[in-house]
């Protein structure tokens, strides 16, 4: 069974809306350059415009990815053959970029977070919460409003060239989890899309995106993430999951594919839709394997008022400005 994701047209509408500080109506496209000089643009940078083209003028042989807004360009530290990526495949990896700085202030609060997951589990007398599984896995989420510090990073221009390259130009900052994988007790996580679980809990929605921040180096032996490319199974659309009454897993594919495995330093982003399937291994060796995930969506997405998560609905670009 397939779920609707949002209206179609109303997305459209809502990415080429009329700018409101004056600019031309919005044609959010990423351009690239061709051999020859000229600027051609890519395919549309939300699935649901795919298909579509927006012919650019000439431009600079710049060599990276230039967002076009109106009649403003801005450089992007994306490059674009990671856009193509992302249109084609759902997702794109960019290794080693998070700064020391924000790395380690990540790994800290990290720490602080499976912390209060412990001590929430002993409020209530218990080693399983939802998906988390005490000693073995934890899913630690809206832990902003507890460690603001990390604003810098989330509202960051890497963050902000990410989302504009993938969603458009209006984002908002939409939820925030740890996911921490326990040395040789780490459980494997199974075949999900991001955007079933924000469907399980406030219904159809628009195409989000995920950047999944290694903390560590992350490669097979430690449970690492595979990422099953949109192509490979059936395209950009949410389907049904049917949730495991063991780990509490929701669970949407059930093919053969063993998907693309994230191999990657620590500091890298593996960016992909909340449509794109991933899963990850169990993780055997002795050592922690630690992710942080910072979710952004098109348009402000709330859960109702005093159930967990409270997503943040926090506006992070404007027209394309931070």
């Amino acid at each position: 069974m397939v779920l609707t994701t949002s209206n179609r047209a109303a997305e459209r509408r809502h990415l080429l809306a009329q700018s409101r500080s004056g600019l031309d109506c919005f044609r959010l496209t990423a351009r690239f350059d061709t051999n020859d000089g000229n600027t051609q643009s890519s395919c549309p940078v939300v699935a649901a415009t795919r298909g579509e083209s927006h012919p650019t003028r000439t431009g600079e042989r710049l060599g990276r990815t230039v967002i076009v807004m109106g009649r403003v360009a801005m450089k992007s530290s994306v490059p674009r053959e990671k856009v193509r990526q992302y249109s084609d495949e759902g997702f794109f990896v960019l290794e080693a970029v998070i700064p020391h700085e924000h790395l380690e202030l990540l790994r800290t609060v990290c720490a602080a977070a499976v912390d209060e997951m412990n001590a929430d589990m002993d409020r209530q007398g218990c080693d399983v919460l939802g998906i988390n599984h005490r000693g073995k896995r934890y899913f630690c989420g809206q832990t902003m409003r507890r460690h603001p510090e990390r604003r810098e990073l989330l509202f960051s221009d890497l963050a902000a060239d990410i989302c504009r390259a993938t969603l458009g130009p209006d984002v908002y900052l939409h939820n925030d989890q740890y996911v921490v994988k326990c040395g040789r007790e780490g459980m494997a996580f199974g075949w999900h899309q991001d955007g079933a679980y924000v469907h399980h809990r406030i219904g159809d929605h628009p195409e989000c995106v995920t950047l999944w921040c290694a903390l560590d180096d992350v490669n097979e032996e430690n449970g690492t993430i595979y990422v099953l490319p949109t192509h490979r199974c059936g395209g950009r659309q949410l389907v049904e999951h049917v949730k495991d009454e063991r780990s509490n897993d929701r669970i949407g594919y059930f093919g053969d594919d063993p998907g693309v495995p994230v191999i990657a330093p620590a500091g890298s982003i593996a960016v992909f839709s909340s449509v794109t399937f991933h899963r990850s291994g169990p993780n055997p060796g002795g050592s922690v394997r630690r992710a942080y995930l910072a979710q952004y969506a098109p348009v402000q997405l709330l859960n109702e008022p005093g159930v967990f998560p409270q997503y943040y609905g926090e506006l992070f670009l404007q027209d394309g400005r931070s």
